[in-house]
């Protein structure tokens, strides 16, 4: 959860930072979601008049355009809650290391109150780019070709990295682990407050039944509705895919990462008909899943990529760039996982992660139940 703070905040904690610096160093030049865009210029000594430099600016020679510095530039993001910090601190590492895409650089984070916020933060260094929603209206067509391209290659290579495990990135990973590829892995935290504890190998079926157990018994737990209508549904809907070979017991779990969107993939024109990616914004929510959750493409809503591309495509445009797509990823990714079962049970996937917590989520629930009852009969 991000959270907003006032202009002079973020300034008092860029000075805590870089001492050197003063107020007018820093510059506020965008807010969006709690994340603020900063840049930070070198503090530069009073010249006398009769410096270089001010010599080349009474003759407006062009040498005093070129020695001009543009400022590091940096995002802030000011987090509300602090808990799972050092997961995405210890996500970023793995990410930047097993992947050949820009992740953004951690400068400094706090999780405590003592700081000019008051809060938890997190700065890092900006990426060059522009998101794929801002740039997409300025490409000509072989340029979006091009980022189709890069879209897919994105989608294969985060698909492409797998664990035994499932879960989140452990915090308890150390920089060896990360850098010999021994990462470890914990289970996906059901309540609001879990423990470091480790993951063990288990297949798709296995732990998808064990979101079912935790989350019926996080519901006791907190005294409130069960759902267990829900939890018994989900149960059957689970059993069934696997007795069809839907959920296979040899199949290992795939990196996920949900953030990915328009909005978070950075994009550079490199020339009349090429692009290339420049970095990855936010891996936040990465976790290893199943693969019929990893296993995306930019037209399934979850990932809202098609709402940028088809805003302004024609049919023929858009068949044009699925062959594109699968040009690059090969005919076998994703083989099957149009199936109706696993569109629903990517919905399921959403309830067993993140539970039963509002009206709208027994309906999500609910709604799955009923389609799939509609496919295969759920009697026992």
């Amino acid at each position: 959860m991000l959270v907003h703070c006032k202009p002079e905040q973020i300034v008092r904690l860029m000075i805590e930072l870089f001492p050197a610096h003063s107020p007018q160093h820093v510059q506020l030049s965008g807010m969006r979601n709690g994340n603020y865009s900063l840049t930070l210029f070198d503090p530069t000594p009073q010249a006398r008049w009769y410096t270089i430099t001010n010599i080349r600016k009474i003759f407006d020679v062009w040498m005093s355009v070129r020695n001009k510095r543009s400022g590091d530039r940096y995002i802030l993001r000011v987090l509300g809650k602090s808990e799972r910090m050092h997961y995405e601190v210890t996500t970023l590492m793995y990410v930047a290391r097993r992947l050949q895409y820009a992740v953004p650089n951690l400068v400094a984070y706090s999780k405590t109150t003592d700081n000019a916020l008051g809060g938890a933060y997190m700065l890092q260094e900006r990426l060059p780019g522009q998101p794929l929603h801002e740039l997409w209206s300025e490409l000509n067509t072989k340029q979006r070709q091009s980022a189709i391209r890069c879209l897919a290659r994105v989608f294969k290579d985060i698909h492409e990295v797998t664990n035994t495990c499932a879960g989140v990135i452990s915090i308890l990973n150390t920089a060896h682990d990360i850098k010999v590829d021994l990462i470890r892995v914990e289970p996906f935290p059901i309540s609001p407050h879990p423990t470091a504890t480790l993951a063990t190998p288990q297949t798709p079926r296995d732990l998808l039944l064990s979101l079912c157990e935790q989350q019926r018994g996080y519901a006791i737990a907190r005294g409130g509705p069960t759902f267990p209508h829900i939890w018994h549904g989900f149960t059957i809907m689970i059993n069934k895919m696997h007795a069809l070979g839907l959920l296979p017991d040899d199949q290992p779990f795939h990196l996920h990462n949900p953030s990915l969107s328009p909005h978070t993939l950075l994009l550079t024109i490199v020339d009349d008909s090429t692009v290339s990616v420049s970095g990855i914004l936010s891996w936040s929510d990465a976790v290893f899943a199943p693969k019929f959750v990893s296993t995306l493409a930019p037209w399934d809503a979850a990932v809202r990529f098609w709402d940028v591309i088809a805003a302004d495509a024609e049919e023929r445009e858009l068949l044009r760039y699925m062959l594109n797509f699968y040009d690059i990823v090969g005919g076998d990714y994703g083989r099957g996982e149009e199936r109706r079962e696993y569109v629903l049970a990517r919905r399921m996937w959403r309830v067993l992660v993140e539970g039963v917590r509002s009206g709208g989520d027994v309906g999500v629930a609910e709604g799955v139940l009923r389609e799939f009852e509609g496919l295969l009969p759920m009697r026992d």
